[in-house]
């Protein structure tokens, strides 16, 4: 029998009823349980749940990433077999539905993750404390704190508890992504503090040239908290001015979030998606915010205030420390569920572009919103003009992918593309324009924006 097949309704299902599993009007996944426990079977379950934010062969619960590894290991093998692999540990913060989910779709209740006692407390492999903060079993960890004790994960249909075991046991473990080094991993996303009060838009311009971009975090209230509580030793909850007689602590940051950007009164993040408001995870914003939605207002987020409500907008031209994201690699920026790469030294026709991009294995770029993307790029790199995988047919203007691009779509200058529809005319992003798109000569020298 199959381990896990497509089923419609329940009817011809002999196993057990994954939900979700798989597409389509009252069609399910069914997974023999008497195979639940093999890896490939558990390989094949996780694959229905994968998110496209998530590595190929990881799944998904809010907003991390995890990869169940059902070898029976030792606490420092597990750790190495994850890092052999570019991965860690798993340190997860939604305990309670990263337990519901394991146990639902695996029957696994006892796996590694990535915590060690240090001496009289319990970290995380960040540096972390766990103690006071998790649901520990009872008993646990009480003395169970020296360097031989490991944390393993134990979850049931009813409960989660957090254990002390013996390192040198073996049991399954969670791997998640890793962040290089001088990073704090939060949700699935990689974050670095840049310590230099600058405007917003200054910000925005040493995050790019890093190789980062601004953060735009899934959970800024949970990144306020990790901030507050110190990357690699350093903590941002330095005592500020008291203002009528409210004394704080913590640190302000920009996020890469500003006012103004769909229908000139909607907070929208750079990658183009507006900003919810109210925020789906309660007390992220400030009580009382947003209140200015313009374009001359950003986002900012106070590590002190991660529990009362740790965002709101502000003048961009305040000066406040950046928190710059990882997450697409070096030189890249995202927007969307896309990673670009402009070569902002290099103009050429549209033809060498093209060749420019495939050379370094890229095609050039082919954005869902070419708004968004010359938003950002007019920020980051200045007035420059670059092609785009797009050309004329003779009848009209086509992405290098087959597609014809509408006539009356939005992001068009007026005018365009009118009757420059052949084959020596190709896209131009003008990203200085709310309506970046034009249809320009082939042979103009301009700079290739490439899409991996």
């Amino acid at each position: 029998m199959a381990t896990g097949f497509c089923v419609k309704g329940y009817g011809s299902c002999t196993g057990s009823i994954i939900p979700g599993g798989c597409t389509g009007k009252n069609c399910v996944c069914c997974v023999n349980e008497l195979n639940l426990l093999n890896p490939i079977s558990v390989s094949l379950i996780f694959s229905f749940f994968q998110d496209n934010n998530c590595p190929n062969g990881f799944f998904r619960v809010g907003s991390e990433c995890f990869k169940v590894y059902q070898e029976l290991v030792a606490w420092d093998e597990a750790r190495q077999i994850c890092k052999d692999h570019g991965w860690e540990l798993a340190e997860p913060e939604n305990l309670p539905a990263l337990a519901q989910f394991i146990y639902n779709n695996t029957g696994n209740d006892d796996i590694w993750i990535g915590g060690r006692g240090v001496g009289g407390s319990f970290k995380f492999i960040s540096g972390h404390s766990l103690q006071g903060t998790i649901p520990w079993g009872v008993g646990n960890p009480q003395q169970l704190t020296d360097l031989e004790h490991c944390l393993i994960f134990h979850s049931t249909n009813t409960n989660t508890e957090l254990v002390s075991y013996d390192c040198f046991g073996r049991n399954y473990f969670l791997c998640e992504p890793a962040c290089p080094e001088g990073f704090i991993r939060s949700g699935s996303g990689c974050f670095k503090v840049l310590a230099k009060a600058q405007n917003w838009e200054s910000s925005e311009k040493d995050c790019y040239e890093e190789g980062l971009q601004i953060a735009e975090p899934e959970d800024p209230k949970y990144l306020a908290k990790l901030l507050s509580m110190g990357i690699d030793g350093t903590t941002y909850n330095q005592h500020r001015p008291c203002y009528l007689g409210a004394c704080r602590y913590g640190q302000y940051f920009w996020l890469g979030a500003r006012g103004g950007r769909i229908n000139g009164s909607i907070i929208a993040w750079n990658s183009g998606d507006p900003v919810p408001s109210p925020h789906p995870i309660s007390n992220t914003w400030h009580p009382g915010y947003p209140r200015v939605k313009t374009s001359g207002y950003c986002i900012q987020m106070f590590s002190g205030l991660h529990a009362q409500g740790a965002m709101w907008e502000t003048p961009c031209s305040g000066s406040y420390y950046s928190i710059c994201e990882w997450k697409c690699p070096l030189g890249f920026f995202r927007i969307g569920k896309s990673c670009y790469k402009a070569y902002s030294s290099s103009a050429s026709s549209w033809d060498d572009a093209r060749k420019m991009c495939i050379q370094d294995r890229l095609t050039l770029a082919e954005p869902y919103n070419p708004t968004a993307v010359g938003d950002y790029l007019f920020t980051v790199t200045g007035n420059h003009n670059y092609w785009l995988g797009g050309r004329g047919d003779g009848n009209r203007i086509r992405w290098s992918s087959g597609e014809a691009i509408p006539t009356n779509w939005a992001p068009w200058r007026p005018g365009n593309p009118g009757n420059k529809v052949g084959t020596k005319y190709c896209l131009r992003l003008a990203p200085e324009d709310r309506t970046p798109l034009t249809s320009t000569a082939c042979s103009m020298e301009l700079y290739p924006l490439c899409q991996k």
